[in-house]
């Protein structure tokens, strides 16, 4: 018996080996059709093979690479936090204190890192439902929603990849980190029915440049800038984090209720392995997944 979603696959077992190489191998998901290997880590809430969303969500329950490369995630949830599943997803909504998330595995990062050689283009792209208007981050100080870096620290002090944080009156920041204490910002502000409703939120760094994009059913969203320079900062040993996570504190005098969001799905794609386009993958995942009618 499968929750939320049943699969129909019609198979043929050989009784031999097959030879023929142009055959497309078997995937989970159509987003890793065509991407040559590229997509290192994909998990998604509502996908029984990744997450079991009949059991409460407590700190090292897995969540499984749908890529099938074993690399999985799990949650971390600190003592006396509460983490729900709700609609789809990953409910932060119960949390007083930081540190509670979905938690990815370092290899990815690894990867992207390329033992310092790598030309560092990805694609990061994560579905949420955000917070409310008057439930968003009012302080002076970001609020974290997602980072890569250790959470004892932030992009300012630890090594990262991205972060994306919601700034004071209704804004989101994706940073990319180049050193530490130095990123590139590019800032989103969602137009007001994307308040509360979901939404694909999504980072790219290629050879054309960067680009940060929301996508929902009230349009797109889209702030880009130059290439710029790949990350001095090690992180290979990063982990997705997409909670409530770093060293911004909650709750405090603006931000308590910041933690309003949900977690549905996200991917974190090689584009020097993929070689494709971030906006034709993102148009083409957005119109899957919102026809899939399972996050809420």
């Amino acid at each position: 018996l499968l929750n939320r979603e049943t699969y129909i696959m019609l198979k043929f077992t050989l009784n031999q080996a097959c030879t023929d190489t142009s055959l497309a191998v078997l995937q989970r998901d159509q987003l890793l059709y065509g991407a040559s290997g590229g997509v290192l880590s994909l998990y998604d809430i509502a996908n029984s093979y990744c997450y079991d969303s009949i059991t409460s969500p407590t700190t090292a329950k897995v969540l499984t690479n749908i890529n099938e490369s074993g690399n999985n995630g799990s949650l971390v949830v600190l003592a006396g936090q509460t983490l729900s599943n709700a609609g789809g997803g990953i409910s932060f909504a119960a949390l007083t204190d930081k540190n509670s998330y979905a938690k990815g595995n370092a290899a990815p990062l690894s990867n992207l890192w390329g033992a310092g050689s790598g030309l560092q283009y990805f694609m990061y792209c994560m579905y949420v439902k955000l917070p409310l208007l008057a439930d968003w981050n009012s302080n002076a100080s970001a609020f974290a929603m997602l980072q890569f870096g250790a959470d004892t620290g932030d992009y300012r002090t630890v090594a990262d990849l991205l972060a994306l944080t919601q700034s004071n009156g209704g804004g989101l920041v994706f940073r990319r980190q180049k050193a530490i204490n130095s990123v590139d910002s590019l800032g989103l502000t969602p137009v007001t029915a994307d308040y509360g409703s979901v939404v694909q939120l999504a980072f790219w760094r290629n050879a054309s440049g960067q680009g940060a994009r929301l996508k929902s059913a009230n349009g797109t969203v889209l702030t880009t800038a130059a290439v710029n320079t790949a990350n001095s900062a090690d992180f290979s040993a990063c982990t997705e984090k997409a909670g409530s996570v770093g060293t911004f504190n909650i709750p405090a005098a603006g931000n308590g209720n910041a933690v309003k969001w949900r977690y549905y799905r996200s991917f974190l794609e090689n584009l020097a392995t993929s070689g494709r386009d971030p906006a034709t993958v993102l148009d083409a995942d957005y119109a899957r997944t919102i026809a899939r009618g399972v996050f809420s």
